[in-house]
């Protein structure tokens, strides 16, 4: 796709871990910085009406390519 120079593709396990969690403040702020712009306010309404759920790749394999544009 354009646009699109790098792959990385990750073998491992998922952990879940809560997005309400206070040590997952940085990923929900960085959420709010990029989403918000594109969606609005209502965005974090949204979000602080869910439950979410996160999850983190405990690698075992990673793999990527990287084509030059």
């Amino acid at each position: 796709m354009p646009g699109d120079e790098l792959a990385v593709t990750v073998h491992g396990r998922a952990e879940l871990f809560e997005m309400r969690d206070p040590a997952c403040a940085e990923l929900r702020q960085a959420m709010l910085d990029h989403y918000v712009p594109l969606q609005g306010p209502q965005f974090e309404t949204w979000l602080d009406q869910l439950d979410p759920v996160g999850a983190r790749i405990a690698a075992e394999k990673m793999f990527t390519f990287g084509t030059e544009s």
